[in-house]
């Protein structure tokens, strides 16, 4: 190949390549960046529509609890009387369950004792967010002690917090 022949075709490659550069360039890039972004948010999308139905299947099959929040502490009471703390901690929405059951280690039947007379007290505040939730609070003195329930899709009151 003579050196005029190599100079052209350096210079066509240069060109082709500047060519494709300029119509791929800075459009290319930011395209392709946010097809990435794009997916990796629809990846997202995906985990959190699956634990949402993981969720929602875990709530549907969980059936301790009462038809009121009255009646589901009532039962939660008895479970802790019987000193049945596995039962008592089911009473408790699902991601709950386990740190109750722990609650329960190495107390005291004094403490216990207390522990249900709060129970006990405990008064209605009133529902709140489209009788989603419902609260009750102890009538005792000293600091205030909430109770707070939740009504799973299934028609169960669970104890959100204590």
């Amino acid at each position: 190949m003579t050196s005029k022949r190599k100079i052209i075709s350096v210079a066509l490659i240069v060109a082709a390549v500047g060519v494709v550069s300029f119509l791929l360039g800075p459009g290319f890039y930011n395209d392709y960046k946010n097809w990435q972004f794009t997916k990796q948010m629809d990846l997202v999308a995906e985990q959190l529509d699956k634990a949402s139905k993981d969720e929602y299947q875990a709530m549907m099959s969980d059936t301790y609890g009462g038809k009121t929040p009255q009646e589901t502490l009532k039962m939660y009471i008895s479970a802790v009387e019987k000193g049945d703390y596995e039962l008592a901690s089911k009473y408790f929405v699902v991601e709950k369950q386990d740190a109750e059951a722990k609650s329960f280690e190495g107390t005291t039947q004094e403490n216990l004792n207390n522990y249900i007379k709060i129970l006990n007290s405990l008064k209605s505040v009133g529902y709140g967010q489209e009788n989603k939730y419902y609260s009750m609070k102890a009538d005792l003195e000293g600091p205030d002690f909430y109770t707070d329930f939740f009504i799973y899709p299934n028609g169960i009151w669970k104890i959100l917090q204590m």
